[in-house]
């Protein structure tokens, strides 16, 4: 398998360990009186995840638990696997094509995930 390939793997994996080891969602927002503009974010039964922190970031935090998360990461694994690498070895020049697409690998599904993980491509773009 190809190293980028690897790493995407790996930086799901990360990423779901992180969620599984959270406080399970889903997580909400709860405003601090009196204004409104300050909130805290709090787990299903009750006990808060934050303490006073920013509006924007209270709503964020609630709109990214670990139940979302984990949702996105199972789905990613249903694209890497659909765009996983088919490595030939005749034409032996043949570069590894995409098994969901069939275009060459990595194709635009894969590179768009390993953005996501933050994993780099170094590839000759005219193969």
């Amino acid at each position: 398998m190809p190293l980028e390939f690897i790493q995407v793997k790996l930086a799901i994996g990360r990423r779901m360990e992180r969620a599984q080891a959270a406080v399970p969602g889903p997580w909400h927002f709860a405003p601090i009186q009196p204004a409104g503009v300050r909130g805290k974010v709090l787990a299903p039964n009750g006990n808060q995840i934050t303490r006073d922190v920013g509006l924007a970031t209270a709503c964020f935090m609630a709109l990214n638990d670990p139940q979302r998360i984990l949702h996105d990461v199972n789905r990613d694994v249903l694209v890497m696997e659909r765009h996983s690498p088919y490595i030939t070895t005749f034409p032996v020049d043949r570069p590894p094509y995409c098994r969901g697409c069939g275009q060459n690998w990595p194709c635009p599904d894969f590179l768009d995930l390993a953005q996501e993980y933050g994993v780099r491509f170094e590839y000759d773009k005219s193969l």
